[in-house]
């Protein structure tokens, strides 16, 4: 499957931004603005509905590659073969050695687990992937309602193969995915909508835009595989379509690096420190971003509006410093190697005659390969020598979004892409301009449709000439 990024009308959205030196709205900044086009909301709306289009396309494409309909498994059926556990193993022990899993965990463990455990009994071996969890029945758990900071009390097991599902969708196990949801309930509803007045909605949609409790946010749903997939789509062939972004700065890497949009969206889809970390992998590794190298809220400036509860979160240095101070403005990581690295040390050590074990408890001791990238040429996905990896990572991004939208259609769930692509845009290019912004983030179904009353918000907007 390609990206579609010639069935997407670019020039729409590039013409709806200017590059600026500095923007007084952004704490002067360097960054994308939006442009006073009259004829920019338009542009935006039209870009939107192309794009949800072509994403849904995608979808009924790639749902001609599956069977057109399953038998609903029996809950105790085992539903993840041995095959895709190997696939989607490395993952696993990923995400089961990272802070944010709060299951016991043997990072030796053997793929196949050999324990027997029954859905109501306690799971008392460490294994990475228990057996009870790869049945059917282990994917029906529902959600429970819970206070603040009793997530994991009421929702430990159901959490955990919400994460099991994360991994399925970002290796792409989609003919295991369509098995465990598939129902002919369902199925019933989408072919005859119209004798349903109040439509059934499937579990797996209420942990879309899931939150541990009110006060953290909505970090642990698996809205943010497509989401960050999505974020990252934009921008990078928005830049790719700006040539003289990529141009070099007194001999240094690409201009866009510095630009705040960037550096923020880089630190949004890799970073540490929430209840789930799973949809930031992928996007870890090509942009060569070590684990807890950007932490959630580490270094955000709350302060507290006058005479109001509101607060607001800020961060100063973002386009305003060099990518590479931007890299260590956190917490300073040592070198992310490229996979290929690893495997030049071990020969080396193996060269030196060292046992095996010995090498592994140097390479443990050291972390070396604990995080790895993609980029040969790191931290500058669009030089030149990147331009394989950066397809291979933009191909994929694609595959993301439209492998959700093929969950969403099997579990009869309506992701409204043109929202979706709305709130991004929102999210990567806001400024202080936006007015409206509050407001709208508070009423999700106003999001669709804002971009065609930007230009008279922002048409008395300051203008700062490059």
């Amino acid at each position: 499957m390609k990206h579609s990024v010639h069935n997407v009308p670019w020039d729409l959205l590039v013409s709806s931004f200017e590059w600026r030196f500095s923007n007084p709205c952004k704490q002067n900044a360097e960054d994308f603005h939006w442009s006073r086009e009259p004829t920019r909301g338009e542009q935006l709306t039209s870009f939107a509905k192309a794009f949800a289009e072509a994403v849904e396309d995608g979808a009924a494409c790639e749902r001609m590659n599956f069977p057109e309909n399953y038998d609903k498994p029996d809950p105790d059926e085992i539903v993840l073969s041995d095959e895709v556990c190997q696939r989607i193993m490395p993952t696993v022990h990923q995400w089961r050695s990272s802070p944010s899993c709060y299951h016991d965990y043997d990072p030796k463990s053997t793929v196949i687990c050999p324990h027997k455990h029954t859905e109501g009994s306690e799971v008392s071996c460490k294994c990475a992937l228990p057996q009870r969890e790869r049945k059917a029945a282990a994917f029906y758990r529902e959600k429970q309602d819970n206070d603040c900071f009793e997530f994991h009390h009421y929702n430990r097991w159901p959490f955990f193969n919400l994460e099991v599902f994360k991994i399925l969708l970002l290796h792409g196990e989609m003919d295991a995915l369509l098995k465990i949801h598939s129902d002919p309930v369902l199925l019933l509803l989408k072919t005859y909508p119209e004798i349903y007045l109040n439509p059934l909605r499937h579990e797996l949609e209420l942990w879309w835009g899931a939150e541990a409790c009110q006060c953290e946010g909505p970090d642990l749903g698996w809205e943010h595989i497509s989401g960050h997939a999505l974020k990252a789509y934009l921008l990078l062939n928005m830049i790719q379509h700006l040539p003289a972004m990529g141009e070099s700065v007194d001999g240094a890497q690409g201009r866009y690096l510095n630009a705040r949009s960037y550096q923020a969206t880089i630190r949004t889809i890799t970073q540490s420190g929430g209840n789930s970390e799973v949809a930031t992998y992928p996007h870890r590794r090509f942009f060569g971003i070590a684990n807890e190298q950007f932490e959630k809220n580490w270094e955000l400036r709350t302060k507290r509006t006058k005479n109001t509860n509101h607060l607001q979160h800020e961060n100063p240095a973002l386009g305003k410093t060099s990518y590479q101070r931007f890299l260590t403005s956190q917490n300073r990581v040592g070198y992310v190697p490229l996979a290929s690295d690893i495997d030049e040390v071990r020969w080396a050590l193996q060269a030196k005659s060292l046992p095996r074990e010995v090498i592994d408890q140097i390479m443990d001791t050291a972390q070396y390969g604990a995080s790895t990238r993609r980029l040969r040429i790191e931290h500058d996905p669009l030089h030149p020598e990147n331009r394989i990896e950066l397809e291979k990572y933009l191909s994929y991004c694609w595959k993301l979004m439209v492998w959700s939208q093929l969950v969403a259609d099997e579990i009869g769930m309506d992701l409204h892409w043109e929202k979706l692509v709305s709130k991004a845009l929102i999210d990567i290019f806001s400024c202080d301009c936006d007015h409206w912004r509050t407001e709208l983030s508070l009423d999700p179904e106003r999001l669709h449709g804002h971009v065609a009353r930007l230009s008279a918000t922002r048409a008395s907007s300051p203008s700062t000439s490059a």
